[in-house]
């Protein structure tokens, strides 16, 4: 499976992302060095369209891409009803 260079960076982002957050907002410098610098060959590998297009993401505060699933919301369902149990947000 070959993962375009623009969905390796946005998933490594938020790896790097969580990780600051589980080690309270601050990371060594050697393992936040070793994220930087996959991150920036990732960066420069990327088309001027797809950083500009990253970066107005970014800007206007879209989320980043996920499973259609988070798209869903769970809703109650009666015993012997006909709709699922999940539907859009």
């Amino acid at each position: 499976m070959n993962i375009k260079p623009v969905d390796e960076y946005r998933k490594l982002m938020n790896l790097l992302l969580f990780l600051r957050e589980a080690e309270g907002g601050q990371l060594s410098d050697e393992i936040e060095s070793s994220y930087v610098e996959r991150l920036d060959e990732l960066w420069w590998s990327l088309s001027e369209v797809e950083q500009q297009e990253y970066e107005a993401g970014l800007a206007a505060g879209r989320p980043p891409g996920g499973p259609d699933e988070l798209a869903l919301v769970d809703c109650v369902v009666d015993a012997g009803a006909t709709t699922g149990p999940r539907k859009a947000a």
